[in-house]
């Protein structure tokens, strides 16, 4: 296999089209979003001056330091001030890339595949058969099959997760501000939860992918040892089994 598999090649090539075409978004997120907090600011202190005036609010000095510092703390974040809004963004990054493990799901996905296609040949050479290896044909597709199945899943879900994160790392200057007032927390609440639900969806593939790796070669090694003509369709049906059952677990 190549020094980049093909579901690696994949994503760097669909990763790399949408990053291509989503930069610079963020820095026109930001400046957009640096003029609605000046705005909104400044609203905000001729409120705070007419309830002051009005005589409803009893500490007003501490109420609306408190508040403009928040505010201050907020926009800091939203004009990436200090690279402290690409400093986040790479922290879920590494997040993401801590909870996957060592190996990113997509090398996960390139090693099934390897894995797959090496059963598969071994089970089909098994069969001795003089005319039509009909046991090892079987074996082979049962094989494929169920490493299929789980490949598709795994890719739909993985690359909605991946797609799903870089949205939403992009427009996180608008969710962030959102922060500023308390009508609009939901919506960073909801950004935040799509992010860790992205974020957890990659980690449980991974697990399952390893899982569906770790019992194909068990299986792989039982076919190298002690399989023959009358047990290869018994051990290609258990890895079709597993396929499709990681691809179901990827899934839910």
């Amino acid at each position: 296999m190549s020094s980049e598999g093909v579901f690696s090649g994949m994503d760097a090539a669909v990763m790399n089209g949408l990053n291509s075409v989503l930069q610079g978004q963020m820095s026109l997120y930001s400046t957009l979003m640096a003029g609605l907090v000046t705005g909104s600011a400044t609203l905000y202190i001729l409120w705070r001056g007419y309830q002051t005036l009005a005589g409803k609010l009893h500490t007003p000095v501490e109420d609306v330091a408190w508040d403009l510092a928040r505010m201050g703390i907020i926009l800091a974040f939203v004009t990436n001030a200090d690279g402290y809004l690409d400093a986040s963004v790479a922290a879920i990054n590494g997040l993401k890339d801590g909870f996957s493990g060592s190996e990113n799901v997509w090398v996960l996905l390139d090693t099934l595949w390897s894995k797959a296609q090496t059963l598969g040949q071994t089970l089909f050479n098994l069969d001795n058969s003089t005319y039509v290896q009909l046991n090892g044909g079987i074996a082979e597709l049962l094989v494929w099959g169920g490493t299929i199945v789980a490949l598709i899943i795994a890719t739909i879900v993985n690359m909605g997760a991946e797609i799903m994160l870089l949205l939403m790392t992009t427009t996180a200057p608008i969710f962030i501000f959102c922060l500023i007032y308390g009508f609009l927390r939901p919506m960073f609440n909801n950004w935040l939860q799509v992010i860790f639900t992205a974020i957890l969806t990659l980690m449980f593939s991974a697990l399952s992918l390893r899982i569906a790796i770790e019992y194909l070669s068990n299986i792989l090694d039982k076919a190298s040892v002690g399989a023959n003509a009358n047990n290869i369709v018994t051990l290609a049906a258990q890895c079709c089994l597993a396929g499709i059952g990681s691809g179901f677990v990827v899934w839910l």
